[in-house]
């Protein structure tokens, strides 16, 4: 079951018009939440970051309040109480003909999407490590927004794929910025080093809990430009995010990084995400 403009129904009944602006232009924005079969983690701010993305793009959508319930609708629909899941929420600018970049009148139904599946996290990669890729960063100017314009993204992750890589980094003008679905930080000299926010750089909710989680460790969280000639002196390397929770990063094309294992801060920045997330 899923919900679409106003209707719960199953999803093999849901028409999208070929109109649609969000088929047609990529115009619209998305989050991915996770439940721990109690509760959403951090839903607060994934909708706060939602209204940010709508109000950027200008899509009139003001009943964000009840996004909740509807969620909450969706487990009991299909029935994953009680079980790890994700949902997806979708907002699009909705349906113009013909074909036309303007907007269209003001007064267009937007197009909203809610789905929900079970999730399984993958925690042997929180035992053993991941290897990355990094490759240009070829995304546009408004990587801070999360819309649904994922192209670039999606051939940077078919490449790591194809080289054995669980993600690839990316890189613009010698700096790294993010992944193509996560944020990337690492230890050097006992300080958590991070990416600055940016408009090339999503506000990832993961990346925030980790804030919290340095603080309460006492690990200094530090937001810097990071080059990508110096990861190799790295202690240790490092994935966030909603579905790969603290992944550590053991290899960056051919170099390994702390040997090739998991590093000490990762696993205890992991514990902590984890007891958060469980708690």
């Amino acid at each position: 079951m899923i919900y679409f403009n106003g209707e719960f129904m199953e999803e093999e009944l849901c028409r999208i018009s070929p109109f649609e602006r969000g088929f047609l232009f990529a115009d619209g924005v998305y989050e991915v939440i996770r439940n721990n079969g109690k509760k959403f983690i951090e839903f607060d701010a994934h909708i706060n970051r939602l209204k940010n993305g709508l109000e950027s793009l200008q899509i009139n959508f003001n009943e964000t309040d009840k996004l909740l319930e509807i969620c909450n609708e969706l487990i009991e629909k299909n029935n994953l109480n009680n079980s790890e899941s994700i949902v997806y929420i979708q907002i699009s600018r909705g349906i113009s003909y013909p074909r036309n970049h303007l907007f269209p009148v003001s007064n267009t139904p937007v197009t909203i999407l809610v789905s929900i599946s079970k999730f399984t996290p993958d925690k042997n990669f929180h035992d053993t490590g991941v290897k990355i890729i990094l490759l240009e960063d070829t995304r546009w100017s408004r990587c801070n927004l999360k819309t649904t314009m994922l192209l670039p993204n999606v051939l940077a992750r078919q490449k790591a794929f194809e080289q054995n890589a669980e993600e690839a980094v990316l890189v613009r003008n010698g700096l790294i910025t993010e992944g193509t679905h996560t944020s990337f930080c690492g230890i050097k000299n006992e300080y958590l080093v991070i990416p600055p926010l940016s408009n090339f750089i999503l506000p990832g909710i993961t990346r925030k809990v980790v804030n919290k989680i340095c603080d309460a460790l006492e690990i200094p969280f530090l937001e810097r430009n990071i080059n990508e000639d110096e990861l190799k002196s790295f202690d240790e390397l490092m994935l966030l995010s909603t579905k790969m929770d603290i992944t550590p990063v053991i290899k960056v094309g051919d170099s390994l990084i702390n040997g090739g294992f998991p590093g000490e801060d990762t696993i205890r920045i992991q514990k902590a995400y984890l007891e958060y997330i469980y708690d």
